[in-house]
């Protein structure tokens, strides 16, 4: 027998005679006001919400939870997961503040579902319990001894009450099990067939990456969704990631010199704020549809996980490593791709050929007494990927003089929980979280081009509820602190052509005749030459992103109220965010591209020459530079605010259930009221729990948005000089006055909508024999006002950016999924998904109309796809837009210490975007032209094997193997392209083959 809470320790406690038999028709039994008690019962309840602001509101919820519970205090509000029994067991244990004594074999390989709501002790056990065949005895007050029973067929499933679907669950039992390569949560969510990930997730190009996938939900973008961490949001506003458009989401090269990750652009920003590795969660909900008002900030999904809960029962932890490298993979690549160089020899952080990435970490769970406990967590992925530097030619490598350089990828995370309940049942839990992303880059043939892009948080939350006569109140209060950054080690650009005593990175020097051959005689303009050699990154500045949060909620959840035929349970909550965003830029200087003096030498000591002319006798010319851009630093804020208020009941009526709600969201930024009125229902069609039909109509409504707040009006002055046939007679080439150029521009969040989403949808659960549930759903969404950037120009002529409301998209998806937990030591899941998605836009950067596309008769509201003309937001997308995805894993205690779980996701063909040249139509307008790329159907078998290599007590030492693509399938899941002579040459992208990780974990 093994104990889940820690020993009773009342003196004198006598055994108890009454005997609980579970079995699969236990009913809860509601607390029920009787209509003439309502009013004064909300007049009770209301206090907790009159204050004026949210500290005072957080004091007034303290106050009533710190109150010592009555003897009415029959109830507890418990909230598990789906996962394995002995799991749920020991959360109920903690939750019921109860002792649960119980044999490791009899629950072995078994699972319970998830139980969410106020019952008793013994309806909860009851619940989880239900089908095993499992008895539960009272031993003694707060005591329950568990006893094998004798049924044969185990299932699981708890009853089907009438309620509205829940959310997809990931419990602690899969998360501890399932491959996970990249450690997060978003490649967790890829067992959902709804949930798709970016084709471009590790490729296997890119072994060596450690970020996490981009997914979409219902058709949103990466950054459209809401993510929730222990009821608190974490999501990333001021530099959320970008998916690019066309071609360049499948992976175009960007040029013949630099094909590294694209330069020049914002700090590669995630969803969230901050990425938990699973290890440090008990579960991950997935809401894709019929979303509760409780949730809001999105028009994609939500994404809501909760962290583990101290258990002060017992001290406990773990130490695991984990390890990979490219040796145990195998790679596939197009030679087309390549452009003539050794694989095995690449300079390109788009080519990997060599990695080796190590995790490892530890955990402690410490009881401070028997109330309270504390975990303590470090974990950190480390990945080191040597490519080759200083390349010799344009598109080769000389490999007796180039070097091996190293580029670092590096996530770190601290973690640390204390929790537990005090006398008076007020629970409370106090979070902290410190999280690092460090990827260090270079430009091989540049030098001084080493830049890193970071990402680190701070977070802070404390979590406060408690049972009260009337229901569960809570309260939660946030602190987050994120800055997203790039740190360039020149803020200086100067890409030479390879001539003469710039030849930095490229192979000897042509004879002085090609040179003569492509200069023009009355400019000296250098048209052609053997490669560049660059000084510097073309992102020639520091930048930095802060966001500083602050988020305070309140809920009252009132228990059952029965009036007349009628089953209410309300629920109303009140939350403000507050979000604070800063932009710093260091300033920089840009050299623009080379020219070469014809008319011989010039004076040595200017700015921007290469001196050839002395050296070679004059058979090289001295080259410079005609333009010159600088870029003023800059110090940008932005705030925004946001009041939420939101309403709910959930009314049952015999075999019927309704959830009306209604959300309030009031923000300074765009200064607009949005109300979001949500109902879902649900019928139980058969009244024997066989088969529910469940519909729902909802309005999301988006989150803050600070991008475009503090990237604004960079503007940088040019200078330039004359070309070569200008130069004086002493060889001076003078500056002129700089002209100053927009490339943004300040505009009026005022006059911005918040983006929308529109949402029908209908679902049917079956309860079949022998375990199995058969569930369908249909979702339909329809989001106005997406927020993109346009491109105009002022009264000056300048170039300029802002925001706008001009997205739109529509997404629509099927899932169907069976799974079966009914025989022992098994548990599979298969889902497909249809869905079809169109978007005029591919996310906040991608460009719309404007007033100079009038001025060059440039139409965006319209584009030519495939040869025909249609309009933009039926274009369809590029990313995130597979026709068909079916999911499946299967969970399987092999033996007493083997275990296996195999996941497969099959692919239909998918369309790709594929930009070519804008098409001029019969009315004189341009429109952008796509042609449809394909990428062809693929199938992937992953495999994760656990073998505990020892038990003793509550030790084992657990050795894992996890298999990705353990068929070898060579899977093209990008189209790349680039340009030689004017002409596109495109190549494919590959799916990474088989490929192996190592990881051993000690528990105590």
């Amino acid at each position: 027998m093994r104990r889940a809470m820690s020993t009773w320790r009342a003196s004198g406690a006598r055994w108890g005679s009454r005997f609980i038999s579970m079995t699969n028709g236990v009913v809860m039994q509601a607390n029920k006001f009787k209509g003439r008690r309502l009013a004064a019962h909300l007049r009770r309840c209301a206090a907790a919400f009159r204050p004026a602001t949210v500290p005072l509101m957080v004091a007034s919820a303290l106050a009533v939870m710190a109150a010592p519970a009555g003897a009415q205090e029959a109830r507890i509000e418990f909230s598990i997961p789906a996962q394995a029994l002995d799991s749920s067991l020991r959360v109920f244990s903690q939750q019921a503040k109860a002792q649960v004594l119980f044999d490791e074999t009899t629950v072995a390989g078994l699972r319970a579902p998830a139980l969410k709501g106020s019952y008793t002790a013994g309806e909860a056990l009851a619940r989880l319990l239900a089908g095993t065949g499992i008895t539960a005895n009272v031993s003694r007050p707060g005591v329950f001894t568990l006893k094998p029973g004798t049924a044969s067929g185990e299932s699981t499933l708890a009853p089907v009450t009438v309620t509205d679907r829940a959310e997809w669950s990931i419990d602690r039992d899969l998360l501890d099990k399932m491959p996970n390569k990249s450690g997060s949560i978003e490649e967790a969510l890829a067992l959902h067939s709804e949930v798709q990930t970016s084709n471009s997730a590790e490729r296997s190009l890119q072994g060596g990456e450690i970020k996490p996938p981009q997914i979409s939900i219902s058709g949103g973008k990466p950054y459209e969704s809401r993510y929730v961490i222990n009821g608190l949001g974490n999501n990333n506003y001021v530099a959320p990631p970008t998916v690019g458009s066309g071609a360049a989401a499948n992976g175009t090269v960007q040029s013949a010199y630099i094909e590294n990750v694209v330069v020049g652009t914002q700090p590669l920003g995630t969803a969230q704020s901050y990425n938990l590795n699973p290890d440090l969660l008990d579960n991950i909900e997935l809401h894709d549809s019929r979303i509760p008002v409780n949730h809001s900030g999105f028009t994609g999904g939500v994404v809501s996980a909760e962290t583990r809960k101290p258990d002060p029962s017992r001290f406990s932890g773990k130490v695991h490593w984990g390890h990979s490298r490219s040796g145990w993979d195998k790679l596939f690549y197009d030679e087309a791709g390549l452009r003539g160089e050794d694989f095995d020899q690449s300079f390109s952080a788009q080519r990997q050929p060599e990695y080796t990435r190590n995790s490892g970490g530890f955990m402690l769970n410490v009881p401070l007494n028997e109330r309270f406990a504390a975990i303590f967590s470090y974990d950190k992925t480390h990945s080191r990927i040597p490519l080759k530097y200083q390349a010799r030619s344009a598109t080769t490598i000389d490999t007796t003089t180039a070097t091996t350089k190293d580029q670092i990828r590096t996530a770190e995370t601290f973690f640390a929980s204390v929790g537990g309940q005090t006398a008076s049942g007020l629970d409370v839990n106090l979070t902290g979280v410190y999280y690092k992303y460090n990827g260090n880059y270079y430009n091989n043939r540049a030098i001084n081009s080493e830049w890193d892009l970071e990402q680190g948080t701070y977070d802070f939350a404390l979590n406060l509820s408690k049972i009260l006569p009337a229901g569960k109140a809570s309260a939660r209060v946030k602190y987050g602190n994120m800055v997203s950054s790039r740190d360039v080690e020149s803020d200086v650009y100067k890409p030479w052509f390879t001539y003469g005593e710039t030849n930095w990175g490229s192979s000897g020097t042509p004879p002085p005749t090609i040179y003569t051959a492509v200069m023009n005689a009355n400019y000296g303009r250098m048209l052609g030459g053997s490669g560049y050699s660059a000084d510097g990154i073309t992102a020639a500045s520091d930048l930095e992103f802060k966001q500083r949060t602050f988020q305070a909620a309140l809920d009252f959840e009132f228990n059952e109220l029965q009036l007349g035929a009628t089953t209410h349970r309300f629920a109303v909550g009140l939350n403000n965010e507050i979000v604070h965003g800063e932009a710093v830029s260091g300033g920089s200087t840009t050299y623009g591209l080379n020219y070469a003096a014809v008319d011989g030498p010039l004076a040595s000591g200017q700015d921007g020459v290469s001196y050839n002319w002395e050296r070679t006798n004059g058979a090289l010319y001295d080259q410079y530079f005609r333009t010159k851009d600088v870029t003023a630093p800059f110090d940008r804020k932005a705030r925004t605010q946001t009041w939420s208020l939101w309403l709910q009941d959930t009314i049952t009526f015999s075999d019927f259930m309704l959830r009306p709600g209604v959300r309030l969201d009031y923000d300074d930024q765009y200064r607009n009221l949005n109300i979001a009125p949500r109902v879902a229902g649900s019928w139980n069609i058969l009244g024997k729990d066989v088969a529910v039909l469940h519909a729902g109509q909802a309005r999301y409504y988006g989150g803050p948005n600070l991008y475009y707040a503090l990237y604004k009006t960079s503007g940088y002055h040019r200078y330039t000089r004359g070309a070569a046939n200008t130069v004086d007679a002493n060889g001076m080439l003078e500056w002129s006055a700089p002209t100053f150029y927009n490339t943004g521009v300040d505009y009026e969040a005022s006059d911005m909508k918040t983006p929308y989403s529109d949402e029908t949808s209908l679902g049917l659960d079956l309860n079949l024999q022998a375990g199995f549930m058969v569930n369908y759903n249909y979702v339909y969404r329809q989001g106005k006002d997406g927020i993109m950037r346009r491109l105009f120009r002022d009264e000056n002529g300048n170039n300029s950016y802002a925001a706008t409301n001009d997205g739109e998209n529509t997404y629509t998806g099927h899932t169907i999924s069976i799974s079966n937990n009914y025989f022992r030591n098994h548990f599979f899941r298969l889902s497909t998904t249809f869905a079809d998605n169109k978007s005029n836009y591919i996310d906040y950067m991608a460009d719309s109309a404007s007033y100079l596309d009038q001025t060059s008769m440039i139409d965006r509201s319209r584009v030519m796809y495939n040869g025909k003309l249609i309009d933009a937001n039926k274009l369809d997308m590029s990313e995130f837009n597979r026709p068909q995805q079916i999911v499946g894993y299967w969970k399987a205690r092999l033996s007493e210490r083997v275990s296996l779980v195999t996941t497969g996701t099959w692919t239909k063909k998918t369309d790709v975007l594929i930009n070519n040249a804008r098409v001029t139509l019969a009315d004189g307008w341009r429109v952008n032209s796509y042609s449809k790329g394909k990428l062809p159907s693929r199938f992937v078998i992953d495999m994760s094997l656990d073998i505990d290599l020892f038990r003793h007590k509550d030790s084992a030492m657990r050795a894992t193997l996890d298999v990705y693509n353990v068929m070898n399938k060579k899977v093209k899941n990008g189209i790349g392209s680039y340009t030689v002579g004017g002409q596109p040459v495109s190549f494919d992208y590959y799916a990474p083959g088989r490929s192996v990780q190592a990881r051993l974990e000690y528990r105590f």
